[in-house]
C-alpha cells in the first residue's frame, strides 16, 4: 500500500509549519513517526514540489531517511500522477494524508482499510461528509480509477486538491465515507495557524500522552483534558461510526 504524505513549505498562513518544532522535531517527522506506527505493509513517499522553497523540507527528510518525490507545486494531482508513473505503480490503492494533520489516528485510517479490502470503494475517506474533527483527514483511492480521469476536464480546483472529480462526478464512482454519531467537525486539531501548532503542542506535551498509541479514544480524552472539559460537556471518546456511500444528486 502507497501512503502518500502530501506537503509543501510556502503557506501563505503559516509559513514553514510542517517544519515547526513539535515535541522536539519538525512537525512533519513527529507526523511520519506516528504514521510508520500502522499495523499494515506501506510504502511512505512524502509528495512535495520541486521548488526552491522546499529544498529545505526535502533535505530535513532525506536526511532522516524518508523517500521524497518531488513535483508540480500547484497542480497537485499532476504531482501526484507523476509520483505514480515514477514509482511504476497503476493497480491498488493510494492513501493520501497531508502534513498539516500530525494526530492522524491509525485507527480511523485502518478501519478504512479494511473497508475498501471489502468493498472496494473507488474512494473512501472522512472528508466529504465532516463529522470527525479538522485534521483527522485521510484518503483513500483507487489507483486505475484515478488515472484514468480526464484531466481535460478539470478545473483549477481539481488540479490544486488532487481528488475532488471522485466526488463531485460521485455517480461515476463508488465512493464511501466514515461518518461519525457525534458531529465534532468544528474540532481544530489541523495546523493552519500558529494558533493550531499552540493546541496540538499541548495535547503532545501532557504527561498522559502516549506517542505509541495513535487511537482516536486516547486522542479525544487528550483534548478533554486540554480543555478542562467537564463530565457532561465531555467529546465522546469511543469511535462509534458507519459508512455511508456519498452522492452529490448530480444524474
Amino acid at each position: 500500500m502507497l501512503i502518500f504524505l502530501q506537503a509543501r513549505s510556502n503557506s501563505s498562513r503559516f509559513p514553514k509549519k510542517v517544519m515547526a518544532p513539535l515535541l522536539g522535531m519538525p512537525m512533519i517527522l513527529f507526523q511520519i513517526q506516528r504514521v510508520l506506527l500502522a499495523k499494515f505493509d506501506f510504502r511512505l513517499v512524502v509528495l512535495t514540489s520541486s521548488e526552491q522553497s522546499d529544498d529545505e523540507l526535502s533535505s530535513i527528510l532525506q536526511n532522516a531517511g524518508i523517500e521524497v518525490f518531488r513535483g508540480d507545486l500547484i497542480d497537485v494531482n499532476l504531482r501526484f500522477r507523476q509520483a505514480l508513473e515514477y514509482l511504476e505503480v497503476n493497480q491498488g490503492h493510494f492513501i493520501r494524508i497531508t502534513a498539516d494533520c500530525p494526530l492522524l489516528c491509525l485507527d480511523l485510517l485502518e478501519f478504512g482499510l479494511e473497508e475498501v479490502i471489502l468493498h472496494e470503494w473507488d474512494y473512501f475517506s472522512n472528508t466529504v461528509i465532516r463529522t470527525f474533527p479538522d485534521g483527522l483527514d485521510f484518503e483513500i483511492v483507487s489507483i486505475p480509477r484515478f488515472i484514468e480521469q480526464d484531466r481535460s476536464k478539470f478545473d483549477q480546483y481539481d488540479r490544486e486538491h488532487v481528488t475532488p472529480y471522485f466526488y463531485r462526478n460521485s455517480s461515476k464512482y463508488s465512493i464511501g465515507q466514515l461518518v461519525s454519531k457525534y458531529d465534532y467537525s468544528r474540532i481544530r486539531l489541523t495546523v493552519d495557524y500558529p494558533s493550531d501548532l499552540e493546541m496540538v503542542s499541548k495535547i503532545v506535551n501532557l504527561d498522559s500522552f502516549d506517542s505509541n498509541n495513535t487511537a482516536y479514544s486516547h486522542l479525544i480524552n487528550l483534548y478533554n483534558k486540554v480543555n478542562g472539559l467537564r463530565e457532561g460537556s465531555q467529546l465522546k471518546h469511543s469511535m462509534d461510526a458507519k459508512v455511508e456511500r456519498y452522492s452529490n444528486g448530480e444524474a
